[in-house]
């Protein structure tokens, strides 16, 4: 079982983590407050993995029976090894657009930079 969790695990720790990174575009928050996904598995059956903001995990599998100790033994493995709160920084520390005004350049952030740059102002 400890074999199950560890691979299944990789799968879920890279889903949690890009959804951080894709949790970053769409929120105006400069901190992580916090990110979850959804994997559809066979028959309709899906997990839902969360995490919040203090890197807590939160495993739901949506199956016709119960499965406590499965979701706990998951969550505990993405506790260990999963770091969506890094993932999150990664993208926020990478985005060249943060702090550029709407309709400027990176090289020339904000408004009247260039004509800064190019006539001497």
């Amino acid at each position: 079982m400890k074999k199950f969790i560890e691979e299944f695990g990789k799968q879920l720790k890279e889903a949690i983590e890009q959804a951080a990174h894709d949790s970053y575009y769409e929120n105006d928050k400069y901190y992580f407050d916090g990110c979850s996904c959804l994997i559809d598995l066979l028959d309709d059956d899906q997990i839902e993995v969360g995490c919040d903001k203090h890197g807590r995990h939160e495993v739901r599998i949506y199956k016709d029976t119960e499965l406590p100790n499965l979701e706990e033994a998951i969550a505990d493995y993405l506790d260990a090894n999963a770091d969506p709160e890094g993932a999150w920084q990664e993208e926020y520390d990478g985005d060249m657009w943060r702090d550029v005004d709407y309709g400027c350049d990176p090289a020339f952030p904000h408004r009247g930079d260039f004509e800064r740059w190019a006539y001497g102002r």
